[in-house]
């Protein structure tokens, strides 16, 4: 069982303030849709809007058709068929693993049944008679998912759900999630602030800023085709290099003639569209001023000489380039996005250098 999402022009206010700013979504039966933006966006304004916590002040909501929020229509949370998970999981201290999720389905005959069914689901049959404060963070939070999925509601909403976790437990967590709301064929709605998250998991990604909802499509198409200069940089690392340096660096880093976009325009560089240039190629000279290191590789701060700019440069973990190193930069070949007064999505493209 699983619902499409509906919503047209809604908007949320918190007395003088508005915090979602007629949005319109739609949201497909089976997919996860995961809202990011940095703090104070709208994004859970918005996730509780669609849950029933908030009345919207205008627009409205629909759930498989049914509309459940408009200016004349209100349907209260319990009879949305929605299922919630919180960002500190939310579970009754004092009942079992198997008591929380069987609560909400606790008048129901297969109680029983359902409740091993959905704790098999997320893989917590064997903790079933475990107390909350027995578990890990991540197997609270699988069998928060487990107690909002009993019930089987036509859509689930995640608010921040794995914000409390540590990175390597946050990682896997949200691979088990992903696994189980297919296996479930639920619609999901995810808030995060994580990009990386809402990259890796869901099948479309809404980008929001200012209560407003700036892009809509694909992991991929966010990334590599980002509507706006402020999508590009709300999304993954990078740089945005104006055009009054474009013309001269980015025929060094090319090794090519450009063309110049023209005044009021930007090119954003992401870390992985340098590279290193081999012996021979052409490219810009820079300096390394500072680097983060991760492991499987490293984020490099550099200096390009001759031009008051700084870029960022990814190399795997095993290069090893300490501050003040001297190298050579080229820019990989592919199509660029350069904007206009921010907003106006023009390409340009880098070709392979002749001879390389």
């Amino acid at each position: 069982m699983s619902a499409r999402v509906e919503l047209d022009s809604v908007e949320v206010r918190y007395g003088g303030v508005i915090a979602v700013d007629r949005v319109s979504l739609e949201v497909a039966p089976r997919s996860l849709v995961a809202l990011v933006g940095p703090s104070g966006c709208g994004k859970t304004s918005l996730l509780r809007a669609i849950a029933g916590f908030e009345r919207p002040s205008a627009g409205s909501v629909r759930i498989d058709g049914v509309v459940v929020a408009s200016e004349s229509v209100w349907v209260e949370p319990e009879r949305r068929a929605v299922g919630m998970v919180f960002q500190e999981g939310a579970l009754f201290p004092h009942m079992t693993v198997a008591e929380n999720v069987r609560y909400g389905v606790r008048r129901r005959p297969d109680a029983e049944a359902r409740t091993r069914e959905v704790l098999d689901l997320v893989g917590l049959g064997a903790l079933r008679a475990r107390y909350p404060d027995e578990l890990s963070g991540g197997q609270q939070q699988r069998a928060a998912l487990a107690r909002a999925l009993a019930p089987q509601p036509k859509l689930v909403l995640l608010d921040e759900p794995f914000a409390g976790l540590d990175s390597a437990l946050r990682q896997r967590i949200r691979a088990d999630l992903q696994r189980i709301l297919r296996d479930a064929g639920t619609t999901a709605v995810l808030v995060t602030h994580d990009q990386q998250e809402a990259l890796e998991i869901a099948d479309v990604v809404a980008v929001m800023d200012h209560g407003r909802i700036l892009q809509v499509a694909t992991p991929p198409d966010v990334y590599e085709s980002p509507a706006s200069r402020h999508v590009a940089e709300l999304i993954g690392e990078g740089e945005s290099v104006a055009c009054g340096l474009t013309g001269e660096l980015l025929e060094r880093l090319a090794g090519q003639p450009i063309a110049d976009p023209g005044a009021g325009s930007w090119i954003f560089i992401r870390p992985e569209d340098l590279a290193i240039a081999a012996p021979g190629e052409k490219g810009a000279d820079a300096v390394i001023e500072s680097t983060r290191y991760f492991g499987h590789d490293a984020l490099h701060r550099i200096r390009v000489e001759g031009l008051d700019c700084r870029l960022q440069l990814r190399t795997s973990g095993a290069v090893e380039l300490s501050s003040g190193t001297a190298i050579r930069v080229r820019l990989r070949p592919k199509h660029y996005a350069v904007f206009r007064d921010g907003t106006e999505r023009l390409e340009l493209e880098v070709k392979e250098q002749s001879g390389a």
